[in-house]
C-alpha cells in the first residue's frame, strides 16, 4: 500500500504506510513496494497499530465516552 501524503495518516500510523508527495517518488515506490523500506516490516507495523487502535469497537467506544464527557447520553423511555 502507498498513498499519497496526508498529515492525519502520517499521524496516524507512522511511518507503516509509505506516502509521496511529488509524482516523481510515486514511481520508484509503486515499482519496488517491498524492497524498498522493508514493506512486509512496515505492514506488520501499520496491521498492529490499527487493530491496537483504529477498529470499529475502539470507535465505538471512544463515541460512547465523548457523549458521556458532555451529558449527551440517551436515557431510556
Amino acid at each position: 500500500m502507498i498513498s499519497d501524503h496526508v498529515p492525519e495518516l502520517v499521524e496516524l500510523l507512522g511511518d507503516a504506510v509509505p506516502t509521496w508527495r511529488r509524482p516523481e517518488e510515486l514511481g520508484p515506490r509503486r515499482r519496488r513496494p517491498g524492497r524498498s523500506g522493508g514493506g512486509p516490516l512496515r505492514a506488520a507495523r501499520g496491521r498492529e497499530v490499527v487493530l491496537a487502535e483504529h477498529t470499529f469497537e475502539r470507535r465505538a467506544a471512544q463515541l460512547l465516552d465523548l457523549l458521556a464527557r458532555h451529558d449527551l447520553v440517551p436515557t431510556e423511555p
